[in-house]
């Protein structure tokens, strides 16, 4: 095989190996199941079924009637797992996502049983917002509610 040969042949390999790996973001990007707002979410809580079924905790609280939460004893004696979803015809929030929203309702509540109080990443006296740690802010609030930065 000749040398203009073994280049041709290491720009398709290098070539399909980009398309591969766009396919594969552009799957993680787009997940049909992130669609549907009415889909349950859910969380495990490491801490008893007893004390997660005393009361619903403050981040789902505040999202009132339009949320569905159930708790459930998580597999293997391991916590509790809540669970919740939108209800159907509920008033979504129009400026946000609304499966962002839940997502975040869900991990503050975790946090809330936990540890009792919600983390806030990157809030510290010390922090002043600039233009240089502003990338760094994006990041973080776009990660509370996916999960991915």
């Amino acid at each position: 095989m000749s040398t203009s040969q073994k280049k041709i042949l290491s720009a398709a390999a290098v070539g399909a190996a980009a398309v591969a790996a766009a396919r594969t973001v552009a799957d993680r990007t787009s997940n049909a199941a992130d669609e549907d707002v009415t889909r349950w979410r859910v969380v495990t809580v490491n801490r008893p079924l007893d004390d997660v079924v005393a009361g619903t905790p403050a981040p789902l609280a505040d999202l009132g009637d339009a949320v569905e939460v159930r708790v459930h004893a998580a597999p293997g004696d391991k916590g509790s797992e809540l669970w919740a979803r939108w209800r159907d015809g509920a008033d979504l929030p129009d400026d946000q996502d609304p499966a962002q929203v839940l997502r975040r309702a869900l991990r503050g509540s975790k946090q809330l049983l936990e540890v009792g109080w919600v983390l806030e990443p990157g809030r510290h006296t010390t922090t002043e917002d600039t233009v240089l740690n502003a990338p760094l802010r994006k990041a973080i609030s776009t990660a509370r509610g996916a999960g991915l930065l």
